[in-house]
């Protein structure tokens, strides 16, 4: 470190012992003025952090410097050391208060109670959302008995297969059944084939599903009732 260096921070240090007690004192009266302590806020792990980086700085250059200059180092090191005793056993302060507003405190304004005769406050519940019920279900009913037997005498009356399908295929879109009158339906038919076709024109016009497993009777081959339970859809 060069000679300017080293003399900035004694000059930076020769401000410390103004902080010492007796010193400070001595201080003032040397200037005429009546000593008055001053508290401050001040950061006090900060303070020793700048203190010990300062005894570092001044190590260094007690260490290069010889003879009177040494000597001022030294004594610049114990008021250091003066300070540092002051830091260490200052009193901590509260947290900082807020300021207060000038003037007398304003009195609070007297609060008037309620009249006699008024009914205390009613907090009046949320009104109730009523939900309409779900509209009705339309009453589904199989096809006529007299009707399905007008149906059966056009489809007899057909001799090929296509012909008894072009008839149920217009009837079943508008009308419902029960196993009892889709088993009559495939007897019209003789091949496994047809009575395949005419299950898929009746495909979800059946209403007692719970009788489906009566119809798989209609069909002898293994793969024309896994078929059939494609189409009903179990």
């Amino acid at each position: 470190m060069n000679r300017n260096k080293w003399l900035a921070v004694v000059a930076m240090v020769v401000a410390l012992p103004a902080l010492a007690q007796e010193r400070w004192r001595d201080w003032e009266r040397e200037r005429g003025r009546e000593f008055r302590e001053q508290p401050v806020r001040i950061e006090k792990r900060r303070m020793e952090w700048m203190l010990a980086r300062m005894d570092a700085q001044l190590s260094e250059i007690v260490g290069r410097a010889r003879g009177p200059d040494r000597r001022m180092l030294n004594l610049l090191r114990d008021e250091l050391t003066d300070v540092r005793e002051i830091l260490n056993n200052a009193t901590p302060l509260g947290p900082p208060s807020l300021p207060q507003p000038g003037g007398p405190p304003q009195p609070m304004p007297p609060q008037q109670p309620p009249p006699y005769n008024q009914p205390p406050p009613y907090n009046q519940p949320p009104p109730v959302v009523v939900q309409p019920p779900p509209p009705a279900q339309p009453m589904v009913n199989p096809m006529p008995d007299r009707d399905f037997r007008q149906l059966m005498g056009a489809m007899q009356r057909e001799s090929f297969a296509n012909d008894k399908l072009r008839i149920l295929e217009q009837a079943a879109p508008i009308n419902y059944f029960v196993v009892q009158q889709t088993q009559q339906i495939l007897g019209l038919f003789e091949f496994p084939a047809d009575r395949l076709k005419a299950m898929r024109a009746m495909r979800g016009r059946i209403l007692d599903t719970q009788n489906f497993y009566q119809l798989y009777g209609a069909f002898e081959f293994p793969r024309d009732k896994e078929e059939l339970k494609r189409i009903l859809g179990q």
